[in-house]
């Protein structure tokens, strides 16, 4: 999850110091992944999404989530190169939840010079055309 300040844009984030991180450290250790998505959610209720690659992981995620608070936003990238089967999987997550998944895109020209630029992955010759 990350945070963003949807119900107030001009909020300032904080930032992480050592004594928090500590106290963090020290509440949420031992805890499993629902204790620890529960704390998260409440104490920063209105300013968090969920980014989902719609991975496997993120299905879990996303329903554990959804389960302990159903109003936190999702959104996922379409870089344009994902695969037809993602779009479908999407939409059945939205439907099976009946959530807006909001989907974002990059610009496309960006993408592409920064593919030619510095590749694709492990393969800079894979991302030539």
């Amino acid at each position: 999850m990350y945070f963003c300040p949807l119900e107030n844009p001009g909020a300032r984030i904080r930032t992480m110091n050592k004594e928090r991180a500590i106290e963090l450290n020290d509440t949420l250790s031992g805890g499993n992944a629902e204790d620890l998505l529960k704390y998260i959610i409440g104490e920063f209720r209105g300013r968090i999404v969920f980014a989902s690659s719609m991975g496997a992981e993120d299905q879990v995620l996303f329903h554990m989530i959804h389960t302990i608070e159903p109003s936190v936003p999702v959104f996922t990238l379409d870089t344009g190169r994902i695969f037809p089967e993602t779009y479908e999987l999407i939409e059945r997550t939205a439907e099976k939840y009946n959530k807006e998944i909001m989907i974002f895109f990059p610009d496309k020209e960006k993408v592409e010079r920064m593919v030619s630029e510095k590749g694709s992955g492990r393969c800079k010759i894979c991302a030539r055309s």
